[in-house]
Formats: structure tokens, C-alpha cells, sequence
């Protein structure tokens, strides 16, 4: 595998990384003990719509992109690629 593409799969898995991290973040940090912090309806169904939106993203980038992710898998696993023997 080359370094650009190493580059670009670590770039990939930081975006993740960093999507994913931001709502743990604030789910975490609602439960406050004093009290000043109120979630109405709408607020609730805004964070369970990005929540709903980012893995349903999530599932479609890894539908779009699952050739690369497999070659990846392989290159790495050190596997070679399988050749089918052509119909005669």
C-alpha cells in the first residue's frame, strides 16, 4: 500500500473519529446536578435525528466505498487477490 494512500485512509478514520466523538461529547455532558440546563421536545428530537443521520451516512459511505475497504482489509492482511479463471 502506498503512503498516500495510508495518508488518506488515517484522514478518513479521523473524520470518523471526530463526527463521532462531538455527539458522545454532548450526550455525556447534559446531566448537569444544578439543574440549569433544559432539553425540550425539539432539542431531543434534533440530536436523535443527528444521531439517526449520521450512522444512516455512516452505513451509506460504507456501501459506496466497500470495494476500497475490502482491498484495504486485504493489502494490509497481506492477502493476494483472487483470480477467478475466465469461462470457456
Amino acid at each position: 500500500m502506498s503512503d498516500n494512500a495510508r495518508i488518506n485512509i488515517m484522514k478518513y478514520l479521523s473524520r470518523i473519529m471526530a463526527t463521532s466523538a462531538v455527539p458522545a461529547f454532548v450526550i455525556l455532558n447534559l446531566h448537569h446536578s444544578g439543574g440549569q440546563y433544559y432539553l425540550d421536545a425539539a432539542t431531543g428530537s434534533i440530536i436523535i435525528q443527528a444521531l439517526i443521520g449520521g450512522a444512516v451516512a455512516g452505513l451509506l459511505a460504507v456501501k459506496i466505498f466497500w470495494n476500497r475497504i475490502k482491498t484495504a482489509f486485504r493489502n494490509l492482511l497481506g492477502g493476494s487477490k483472487r483470480r477467478e479463471e475466465p469461462p470457456e
